[in-house]
């Protein structure tokens, strides 16, 4: 787009320059020649007057004599009415420019004056115009420049708020402009934004709702069928039936697992192979110049590198809210580390100010460290928990299960 504005603009400066520019040249050059012509008539009936002076007073007419006459770049031939010559200046082309006069008593006066000087003061005026064509066309191009980057920036912007939102980050803050028509745009983003928001949350809710009430009561049922054919006053046919029935609520359970985890992970955005510790790190930097100015030094630790397969998304949304959870209620140095488990990979966020939350998996309980419950429920629609760690100081962990690229919520 910026390109575009440029070229568009310069374009339009070169023809405009074109169209008057041109014109103009040629309008110079011919007024120029038309004045040498003049000269050289004004010339050649100076010198006729001249000359004729001379031969009245009895005086020879001479080269010397002519070359008081002649001006620069000129030639003057004086023929006298017995045929002889007197000249003064170097031979011309026959491009030259030519006057001639006939002289009293016989004879003629020619005066000639070569192009190439014409052609030099034509140069000389034209320089002028073609620097300034320069200059207005350079000026054009950083003013385009200009012009097209203040008209694109907001437009840039725009696309990175809504290559945020693509990553699954509902919480995108779109930026205000001035131009009507990115306004406009930034508008139509943020209600979209709404909307996703909304509707994903609701379908977390659902998800994670349905999760506890359905599971849990088949997990219950069949612990219950289990224990009843294990026990001695059961036929063994009977026995046969519940193991059956087992099965079949095996089956079941696996059906809501599958449903609840499709549902978990719907509209979350495009799973993709990155650099978890690289991922936070991004997503903290941020946060590390208003904690200096603060006196709140922010560190990172842990592993080198964790390779995982998620949406990035809403584990960088999860992590910023940590970060200004920490920055807002906690105390001294902020601490963030990231780290490989058996079974999951871990990011802690801690700082040193004294636990007030009760340790263990936050559920959805409101007022928990301000806004962590709604974070707690976006940490378990990507079938992880976020929980406060059993200890004097204030850690809270995220904990991301591992899974293959082919099972990774998407």
């Amino acid at each position: 787009m910026r390109e575009r504005l440029v070229v568009t603009l310069v374009g339009m400066t070169v023809a405009v320059i074109a169209l008057f520019g041109v014109p103009r040249a040629y309008e110079t050059a011919d007024l120029i020649t038309d004045r040498e012509r003049e000269a050289v008539g004004r010339t050649v009936q100076l010198a006729a007057t001249a000359v004729e002076a001379r031969r009245e007073s009895g005086a020879p007419v001479d080269s010397g004599f002519l070359r008081s006459l002649a001006g620069d770049d000129e030639r003057i031939a004086v023929t006298g009415p017995d045929g002889g010559t007197a000249v003064i200046g170097d031979p011309v082309g026959d491009d030259a420019f030519t006057a001639s006069r006939d002289l009293a008593g016989g004879g003629e006066v020619v005066v000639q004056r070569g192009r190439d000087a014409v052609d030099e003061r034509i140069s000389d005026a034209l320089t002028p115009l073609v620097l300034l064509a320069l200059l207005l066309a350079a000026l054009s191009a950083v003013v385009g420049f200009v012009l097209a980057r203040r008209l694109a920036h907001p437009f840039l912007r725009l696309a990175d708020s809504a290559r945020v939102l693509g990553t699954g980050r509902f919480d995108v803050e779109v930026p205000h402009s001035h131009v009507p028509e990115a306004e406009a745009l930034g508008d139509a983003l943020r209600a979209t934004a709404r909307q996703l928001d909304d509707l994903v949350t609701r379908e977390r809710q659902l998800a994670v709702t349905a999760s506890h009430e359905l599971r849990t009561p088949v997990t219950s049922l069949r612990l219950v069928l289990e224990d009843l054919s294990f026990w001695p006053q059961t036929p063994p046919d009977v026995a046969q039936e519940l193991t059956t029935a087992m099965g079949e609520l095996d089956r079941l359970d696996a059906a809501i697992g599958e449903l609840l985890v499709d549902r978990k992970g719907a509209n979350l955005g495009q799973a993709v192979e990155i650099d978890l510790v690289r991922l936070v790190a991004g997503t903290i930097d941020r946060f590390r110049e208003p904690a200096r100015q603060s006196g709140r030094p922010v560190r990172i630790g842990g592993d080198d590198e964790v390779p995982v397969t998620i949406v990035p998304g809403p584990v960088a949304q999860v992590v910023e809210a940590l970060m200004d959870n920490a920055l807002a209620h906690g105390e001294g140095v902020v601490s963030v580390v990231v780290a490989r488990r058996p079974a999951y990979d871990e990011i802690s966020v801690s700082d040193e100010g004294e636990r007030t939350a009760a340790p263990g998996v936050i559920h959805q309980v409101r007022g928990v460290g301000g806004g962590l419950s709604a974070i707690s429920l976006l940490a378990e629609s990507m079938g992880g928990q976020l929980l406060v760690a059993d200890e004097p100081t204030t850690r809270y962990v995220l904990r991301l299960p591992r899974r293959d690229a082919g099972d990774v919520l998407a």
